[in-house]
């Protein structure tokens, strides 16, 4: 009988379908400090994925959010354009110290912007992580991810307090700061760490 592979997936990026004996196929690198800055969260504008979660369960959600990234109460914080390919497969992370007065959530999404600026998330939804208030460290593991990164093309991670309907947020307006923010990509093992700009 014909051997099958056990893993059959799609590289996005390229969108070409590959098989494979395991898979993820990367490990994580050295995080990549992305400095930090802050946001005003205000309960009564939150993000908006738009649709309502009744269409959610029916269509696929938009994969250009850029539109979101341009929002004040969004944090957006880029790595330099690749000089080179850069294949990732695995979970990336994010970690960063937040200091925000109140409890809340915070919610981090990964995207490949291209050099026209416009973008394709990552990962179908993105991570939330509850904020007990004050200053606390924050690990987000962002959904699975099997993507090449173009030349020209850069990593960015988007930061924001609020992402509805998916996700619930505080009901309190807050200033909230992130500092220290660092990625780590799952870098597929054929490749040198510095292939990564940064």
């Amino acid at each position: 009988a014909k051997q099958v592979p056990p893993v059959t997936i799609c590289r996005s990026g390229v969108w070409q379908w590959e098989t494979h004996g395991h898979w993820p196929l990367g490990s994580h690198r050295s995080p990549l400090d992305l400095g930090g800055g802050s946001w005003r969260h205000d309960p009564d504008h939150p993000l908006w994925l738009g649709g309502s979660s009744t269409d959610l369960a029916f269509a696929d959600p938009p994969l250009d959010r850029t539109h979101l990234d341009a929002r004040p109460d969004v944090l957006s914080l880029d790595l330099p354009p690749a000089e080179s390919p850069i294949r990732i497969s695995g979970e990336p992370v994010i970690e960063l110290a937040v200091t925000q007065e109140s409890p809340g959530t915070v919610v981090g999404w990964l995207s490949d912007i291209a050099p026209d600026g416009t973008g394709l998330v990552l990962g179908l939804w993105p991570h939330c992580a509850r904020h007990p208030g004050g200053t606390a460290t924050l690990r987000l593991q962002l959904a699975p991810v099997h993507h090449e990164l173009a030349p020209g093309h850069r990593f960015r991670v988007s930061l924001a307090s609020s992402y509805a309907p998916i996700y619930a947020h505080a009901r309190q307006e807050q200033q909230v700061s992130a500092h220290s923010v660092a990625l780590s990509l799952p870098l597929e093992t054929s490749q040198s760490e510095t292939a990564i700009p940064g």
